[in-house]
């Protein structure tokens, strides 16, 4: 018998896997361009343009640009939350562990995603998918604040308040894609070590009733009208 001739056409694996690249880059190009120009100035004609297909080709990897809208966000809270569990097992203490899970936070947030999540809000999405959205959020923010709890009750994190200092900080690293840009003075990581930096010295701050007393400040004395000199 001859030799068994190799099929040209890619097996039922290879096709899933070209697929998944391409939805892949479908999407990457898109969140390039929402950040960009804005999600609403962004046509799905634009994607097609850049990257060099036709637009019924997009709709073989996606529906519509909700769809893509989702799926960047969906990729940014994924890949946070991938980043921050392997940051959890770094440190000795709360502190370390907290300081750890915030540089994987930061670190996703100045991509294309993770500046999606940012810069763009839900206004796009139906309900439904806004709730599947909040619940990945919200888990995030669950597992912050646990490590600064942690770090409160060991002695490494002498601020009180877990759910202040949590609003304080990733609300200062959250407004970095506003105002970041790859050519600036400082590389992505000298700014994410700069914010580290100053995000610990909030927490090792001691409670700010020890800072500042909680006292009221005394009245101002009444003046005095002095009576004028007789000549």
């Amino acid at each position: 018998m001859g030799k068994a001739v190799k099929s040209p056409w890619a097996g039922k694996k290879q096709v899933v896997e070209q697929h998944a690249i391409k939805r892949l880059a479908v999407l990457k190009a898109a969140a390039h361009a929402f950040n960009e120009r804005g999600y609403y100035q962004t046509s799905l004609d634009d994607l097609a343009e850049t990257l060099n297909v036709t637009k019924p080709t997009l709709y073989y990897y996606i529906k519509n640009k909700e769809e893509i809208l989702y799926e960047c966000k969906k990729i940014a809270l994924e890949t946070m939350t991938a980043a921050m569990a392997e940051a959890e097992q770094q440190g000795h203490n709360g502190l370390e562990r907290v300081l750890a899970i915030l540089h994987a936070y930061a670190d996703c947030i100045l991509d294309d995603f993770g500046m999606c999540l940012v810069l763009l809000n839900d206004s796009g999405l139906n309900p439904e998918i806004r709730v599947k959205l909040k619940e990945l959020e919200r888990h995030l923010n669950r597992q912050g604040c646990k490590y600064i709890e942690q770090g409160i009750a060991d002695g490494s994190i002498l601020a009180r308040d877990s759910k202040m200092i949590r609003y304080f900080i990733v609300g200062a690293i959250n407004w970095i894609p506003h105002w970041y840009r790859d050519s600036g003075k400082l590389s992505r990581e000298q700014i994410i070590e700069r914010f580290l930096v100053y995000a610990r010295n909030v927490m090792v701050t001691p409670p700010l009733a020890a800072v500042v007393p909680d006292a009221k400040p005394a009245p101002p004395k009444a003046r005095t009208r002095k009576s004028k000199s007789s000549i």
